[in-house]
Formats: structure tokens, C-alpha cells, sequence
């Protein structure tokens, strides 16, 4: 029965090592998709730059050409004064005139154009840059857990390899195994039959355990599907580590 016990035991940890390389394989996407929005994020603010720079030249523009028109204008006025300017060249100077306000018009409305594309690109900057930081924290905690998961993984690793020694220098064990082979034998199989309800009994204490980590504030931020399977784990082997180690130490 200990034998079948330990069986159990291993077939649990197996598990748990594969929820183990689920998480990670989970966390590299996670950083992969984090470094393409950091990519991303140098991207828009390459292209923000640069529409800065165009907004501050056109800006320049519309200051230089409204200087000239008022010059124009200027000399307009003093033109129309002289009685001894020729018409014609005050027709030129007044479309000149008219084609300098045209070219303003155009670069104010340029200039509005660049001013709205620039807000618009400030907000999807700082949308990006919220979701990088988003991601990153889903890492650093993913990590965290998988960190805590390892650990407690050595532990149970370090308690089947004692589990292990102590049987393989435990006489009783050995007596039992020659007297009742067939026994055990019989176990296994009944094992074997019984572990689809075992499965199911497990898939129900996680529901469990995920309710009621939820129903507590400093827990329920911990309520994924990787912790609460490595609890509901540690809620059904440890125990039975734990009496095996006992019964190891009193009868071997």
C-alpha cells in the first residue's frame, strides 16, 4: 500500500512539472510580445519627433510669410500714395500679395492638420506605453510564480528522494512486497481504474480552493489557474508525503 502510495506521489510531481514548463513557455510569449511593443513604442516616438520638427519649421514659415506680407502691404500703401507708380505694377505687387495670404491660409491649416495628427499620436504613444507596462508586471509576476513553483518543487523532489532511500532500507517493506506481491499488483490496477475519479476529484478542489483564494482581498489578486492548481497539488500530496515519512520513520 506505501509502494502504491509512492506511485502516486510521482505520478503528482510529473504534473506539476508540466504546469511548470506551461507557465514558462507563457512567460517568454509574454516577453516576446512586450519587446514588440517596446519596438512599437520606438517607433511612434521616432515618427512624433519628427512631425515636432516639421510643426516647428512650418511654424517658422508662416511667421516668415506673414512678415513679408505685412511688408508687402506696407509698401503697398506707400505705393498708392505716389501718384507716379504705374498701375501695373501695383497689380503685380497686389496678387503677389493675395498669393502670399493664399500660401498662410494653407500653412495654418497645414500647421492644425500636424497639431491634431500629433495629439492624436501622443494618445496612442501613451495607450502603447500603458500596455508595456501592463505586460511587464504580468511577467515579473508570472516569474515570481513560476520562481515559487520551482521551489516548492525541490522540496517535494527532496522528499520523495528520502521517501525513496528509506524504502529501499526498509526491511518490513521488502517482507511485504515477497508476502503479498500479488497484492500489490492487484492495487496498482485498482489504481490504475480509480485515477479518471482522482482527476475529477482534483478538478473540483481546484474550483474550490479558486473560490475561496477569491473571497479573501490578499489572495484573490493570486487566483490564477497555475496557483491554484499547484495548491490544490500540495493539498493532496503533501499530506500523503506526510504520513508516508511518519509511517517510514516509526516501522522502517
Amino acid at each position: 500500500m506505501r509502494l502504491v502510495l509512492l506511485l502516486m506521489m510521482i505520478i503528482i510531481i510529473s504534473k506539476s512539472f508540466a504546469a511548470e514548463d506551461l507557465i514558462i513557455d507563457q512567460v517568454r510569449e509574454a516577453e516576446l510580445k512586450v519587446a514588440n511593443l517596446e519596438s512599437a513604442l520606438e517607433e511612434s516616438i521616432r515618427i512624433l519627433d519628427s512631425k515636432n520638427l516639421y510643426i516647428k519649421e512650418s511654424e517658422k514659415l508662416v511667421e516668415e510669410k506673414t512678415s513679408e506680407v505685412n511688408h508687402l502691404q506696407s509698401v503697398l500703401l506707400t505705393m498708392k500714395n505716389d501718384s507716379s507708380w504705374a498701375n501695373e505694377k501695383l497689380n503685380r505687387l497686389e496678387e503677389e500679395v493675395r498669393l502670399l495670404w493664399d500660401t498662410a491660409r494653407n500653412n495654418n491649416f497645414e500647421l492644425h492638420t500636424l497639431e491634431a495628427k500629433a495629439q492624436d499620436a501622443e494618445k496612442r504613444l501613451k495607450n502603447t506605453k500603458s500596455r508595456v507596462e501592463t505586460m511587464a508586471a504580468i511577467v515579473t509576476e508570472q516569474w515570481i510564480q513560476v520562481q515559487q513553483l520551482e521551489q516548492a518543487l525541490v522540496i517535494a523532489e527532496r522528499g520523495i528522494e528520502e521517501v525513496k532511500r528509506k524504502v529501499s532500507k526498509c526491511y518490513f517493506l521488502k517482507f511485504f512486497k515477497r508476502q503479498f506481491g500479488n497484492l500489490l499488483d492487484d492495487g496498482w490496477k485498482m489504481l490504475e481504474r480509480n485515477w479518471s475519479a482522482v482527476k475529477q476529484y482534483h478538478h473540483k478542489l481546484q474550483g474550490f480552493v479558486k473560490n475561496e483564494m477569491q473571497k479573501w482581498e490578499y489572495t484573490a489578486a493570486y487566483a490564477n489557474k497555475e496557483v491554484v492548481f499547484f495548491v490544490a497539488s500540495a493539498l493532496i500530496t503533501f499530506p500523503t508525503l506526510s504520513v508516508g515519512v511518519f509511517l517510514l520513520n516509526n516501522f522502517c
